[in-house]
């Protein structure tokens, strides 16, 4: 519920600073630009010298997290499904193969979104601001790709769970319920004048070696890194509140087995 909160109130940041009464702001901050936006043309070179270096940088990184995580000892728990379920509901996916999906997904939002008269990739934030809007006025011209998209994310966001079994209804306290509201205009507010969130700037900005991506990027790790040190790192277990289910604050297969009545242990299968 309180991630709820947090998306309504950023939908009602991003329109009221894109398309609201405090579209103005936007629109004098966003009218501050450099005579060169990108890497490519401050240097002069070809953009695919900044894809090799790129393709080098992470070659190395991912190279040491393989290694690292290799001199690991992981364990899993027994498998409820079997096949494709098992695969797509249960099986856990390596972080890697999950950004690499995502990277195929928002090449090809360019030619889908395209096609539809929307010339732009993935973007959270103008498609949200545009639910604002369309949920205020009823034009159903603001009614694009982008906004069935998000709506997409979120319908299977919840097959997901579902599917999963790890939908749980959870309420959060008085304080977190206000930290969400105030964190949802906050991210509403910062994607308005930044031009973009995570997606638009962290991830389709920095593709085209823009400044404004790269410079959001920078920032949204350093202000991650301090939002986790004040709220997460420094947490004390209080703040939400799961709703009485059987097997509620397990996972999928724990639950299953919750459910099920079983009295015996979960016994835990090195990964090797």
């Amino acid at each position: 519920m309180g991630s709820w909160f947090a998306l309504i109130f950023y939908i009602v940041g991003a329109t009221a600073f894109r398309k609201g009464p405090l579209a103005g702001t936007t629109e004098a901050v966003r009218s501050v630009e450099t005579q060169t936006g990108s890497f490519q043309q401050l240097t002069g070179l070809s953009p695919w010298v900044f894809v090799a270096l790129l393709v080098a940088g992470v070659g190395l990184a991912v190279r040491h997290h393989l290694r690292r995580e290799a001199a690991m000892t992981r364990f899993r728990l027994p498998a409820a499904k079997t096949g494709l379920a098992h695969v797509l509901t249960e099986k856990a996916w390596h972080p890697f193969v999950t950004a690499a999906i995502i990277g195929v997904l928002a090449i090809l939002a360019w030619p889908l979104s395209w096609a539809t008269g929307r010339e732009s990739g993935l973007g959270i934030t103008g498609p949200s601001a545009n639910i604002g809007a369309f949920i205020g006025t009823g034009e159903l011209e603001l009614v694009d790709w982008g906004v069935l998209m998000v709506t997409g994310l979120l319908i299977g966001s919840f097959i997901a769970a579902k599917a999963s079994g790890e939908f749980r209804v959870r309420v959060p306290d008085a304080q977190t319920t206000v930290r969400s509201i105030i964190g949802g205009l906050g991210m509403g507010w910062g994607a308005a004048w930044a031009g973009g969130c995570t997606i638009g700037n962290a991830m389709v900005n920095t593709a085209t070696f823009s400044f404004q991506g790269w410079t959001a990027l920078v920032f949204m790790v350093l202000g991650t890194g301090l939002a986790a040190k004040l709220f997460i790192l420094n947490h004390r277990g209080k703040g939400t509140t799961p709703a009485p289910t059987s097997g509620s604050g397990l996972t999928s297969a724990e639950g299953a087995a919750a459910d099920a009545g079983a009295a015996r242990p979960v016994k835990l299968t090195p990964i090797g």
